[in-house]
């Protein structure tokens, strides 16, 4: 292999699919095949030949303005490798092949790589896949693909719409990032408190340890919630919470979040509901001020969050919002939550 065919395959094994690559990135694979050091006199010279030959034998191109001529001679401050032709794959006929029950669709799928991975997970199934114990997602994905995030990938698409593939089917379950959360002391309210922002859930916590209001105070890390709300079905198994009550900012973002993280639940077949905390909400309207914020459109999203939110609040929300309002739940913190106790019943009041 010549100089300038190592140089051409160092480049390459550097920038994999991208065709775009800097002067930095040629000198580290110069270094790397051609000599170690690029502080001869005749290094610069020599990669400015190596460049010359590759580009004149059609396996790069180089710009026509964008060169370095500080020093002699001038180098190219990028070359562009040519596009890959596509290979062409011959993927196997579903309909000559014999699928189980679970996998009879396949059948209506033309050609494709659908069909590779199918057969992937018809061979899963006839090897005992049916009764294997469950694991996280990305186990089983690398072990049927070799790839750990593929099997989410195809759980966005069609093989999993419509009751053709499961996740069940195929005996491994979503993984959730860990939800934050202070268990409480021993309570009978047996609610879960989810508070939208860190400093808000610092006063909560802090508070519950004393007022014994709820099973555990949890922090929502804001947007983090539609990811975090998978551990919520665990953490209420294991403070023994039969309820989780929400509580974030009024603005547009806050009321989205409870509805996002709702649809991860029905998606994954939780039937746990996410209430609003409205005694909380109730307070942040009685005392809140309002701050600056843009004005919302009541649609989608932000309409199903309006909808969410007590009766008696939804059109004070909708007002609100209207009017390029919202208000910080930080207004319900440490001096307002002072004030406030849970009652023999259960039931949380306003201390006198």
């Amino acid at each position: 292999m010549s100089p300038a065919q190592r140089l051409l395959a160092a480049i390459a094994a550097r920038v994999g699919k991208r065709r775009h690559v800097s002067i930095n990135e040629i000198w580290a694979a110069y270094r790397e095949v051609i000599r170690g050091s690029t502080g001869q006199l005749d290094a610069r010279p020599e990669l400015a030949a190596l460049l010359a030959e590759l580009a004149e034998d059609g396996h790069l191109s180089l710009p026509r303005t964008r060169w370095e001529h500080t020093v002699e001679p001038p180098l190219p401050l990028f070359v562009r490798l040519p596009q890959r032709p596509k290979v062409r794959q011959n993927y196997p006929d579903p309909k000559t092949i014999l699928w189980p029950p679970e996998l009879e669709f396949a059948l209506e799928l033309q050609p494709s790589r659908q069909v590779e991975e199918l057969l992937a997970i018809k061979q899963f199934l006839a090897a005992g896949g049916r009764t294997r114990r469950f694991v996280p997602i990305r186990e089983r994905s690398l072990e049927l693909f070799g790839d750990e995030k593929r099997l989410e990938a195809l759980a966005r698409g069609s093989l999993f719409r419509d009751g053709r593939c499961s996740f069940a089917l195929l005996r491994c379950h979503p993984v959730s990032p860990p939800l934050v959360y202070q268990a409480g002391p021993a309570s009978s309210r047996g609610v879960i408190l989810v508070v939208e922002n860190l400093h808000t859930y610092a006063s909560f916590r802090t508070w519950n340890d004393q007022a014994r209001a709820y099973a555990a105070v949890a922090y929502a890390s804001g947007n983090e919630f539609a990811k975090t709300v998978g551990d919520l079905p665990r953490l209420c198994e294991l403070v023994r919470a039969r309820r989780v009550e929400y509580f974030g900012d009024v603005d547009d973002r806050g009321l989205i979040m409870p509805v996002l993280a709702q649809r991860t639940l029905r998606e994954r077949g939780e039937g746990l509901r996410i209430e609003p905390a409205t005694l909380w909400y109730e307070r942040l309207f009685a005392i809140g001020r309002s701050g600056e914020g843009a004005v919302v459109e009541l649609t989608g999203l932000v309409a199903e969050g309006v909808e969410w939110m007590p009766a008696q609040l939804r059109e004070p929300v909708r007002t609100l919002l209207a009017d390029g309002g919202r208000l910080a739940q930080e207004a319900v913190g440490t001096d307002v939550l002072s004030g406030y106790g849970v009652a023999g019943d259960g039931h949380l009041l306003e201390r006198e």
